[in-house]
């Protein structure tokens, strides 16, 4: 269901969206290799090649924030639409959704928004042609935001988003660092005729190199689903049942990777509509690469699936997300 963010009332809802959620099922056992013939399409239509990056993982890049630094605009409040799921007639079947609490809630605020890395997680105000919706991103790069493709191109919203305003670090009607534009999105050629879990991953362009200041996470991948299982992470990001003075707030929680697949990595920590496009990040082996992201959070407990879950970052997503962010 796409539930308002903002206000209480969440069965409000866009009439007849939903019938199109259907049409993302779990995902097959695929190969762990660049996908074969895909490309990246930006939002004006054009499509360009992915290059195979020579690198196995992007380094982070940590920041100390001044106070000198703060710009803390004040944004008016939107009404915003979240992806989100709902036992109602609506829904023909068991709807993927990313909003689910596994017992009890296990999230919680995150008191300081300027300190890295939740200065470098941003809360997303997109425009589609049907609604404007609330997602989550992270900063991968001075320029990029890392989303996910369903907070991009979305068909039961009229396809492509229109606008995009990215705040990092957003903390209720505060914007510590301001609002930056976004210029264009991109997400892949085979989420366009799919809109399959696997797909969907997307990275967005923005006006302002904010990520000079707010700081940016590196990422990863790694072909062996051991090195994942039992890993601690952390999803943080902006989930859409905070009202009142808690609106626009960033949330987080901690765990485990309980399963990983070749394409998806599963987890028992909470989350809601509104965080889809939040990382999963943890640490790796090495220190320029820490916090680092192994997965973006798009789903929840639906289907055959009874856990959360991330796009999990393959050698054929980190292809995508390094072309993308190219300069």
């Amino acid at each position: 269901m796409l539930r308002k963010f903002f206000s209480p009332q969440i069965g409000l809802t866009l009439c007849g969206l939903l019938l199109l959620f259907v049409g993302v099922s779990a995902p097959r056992a695929l190969a762990q290799q660049p996908d074969r013939g895909d490309k990246l399409v930006r939002n004006d239509g054009r499509a360009f090649e992915i290059q195979a990056s020579p690198r196995a993982y992007s380094p982070s890049k940590s920041v100390t924030i001044a106070a000198s630094q703060l710009k803390n605009e004040i944004v008016p409040r939107k009404k915003l639409l979240v992806f989100s799921g709902s036992p109602n007639a609506l829904v023909v079947g068991d709807a993927l959704t990313p909003d689910s609490i596994i017992g009890g809630d296990g999230r919680t605020r995150v008191p300081d928004t300027t300190v890295f890395p939740y200065s470098a997680i941003t809360q997303l105000e997109i425009d589609f042609p049907f609604g404007s919706v609330l997602c989550s991103g992270w900063m991968i790069s001075p320029n990029a935001v890392a989303t996910a493709a369903h907070c991009l191109y979305y068909s039961a919203l009229g396809g492509w988003a229109q606008t995009i305003t990215a705040y990092p670090g957003r903390a209720g009607d505060l914007a510590p660092f301001g609002g930056v534009a976004a210029t264009n999105w991109n997400v892949s050629q085979k989420w366009l005729n799919t809109q399959a879990p696997r797909h969907d991953y997307g990275v967005i362009q923005l006006a302002e190199p904010i990520g000079d200041t707010v700081g940016y996470f590196g990422y990863q991948f790694n072909t062996r689903n051991q090195f994942f299982v039992g890993k601690p992470v952390v999803v943080s990001g902006y989930p859409g049942d905070k009202y009142d003075a808690e609106a626009g707030t960033q949330w987080q929680m901690s765990g485990k990777i309980a399963q990983a697949r070749k394409r998806r990595l599963f987890y028992n920590i909470d989350t809601y509509g509104g965080q889809s496009g939040s990382p999963l990040y943890g640490k790796w082996v090495r220190k320029d690469c820490d916090p680092c992201v192994f997965g973006i959070h798009t789903y929840g407990v639906g289907g055959n699936w009874t856990r959360n879950s991330a796009t999990r970052i393959t050698k054929g997503v980190f292809n995508f997300m390094q072309a993308a962010s190219a300069p």
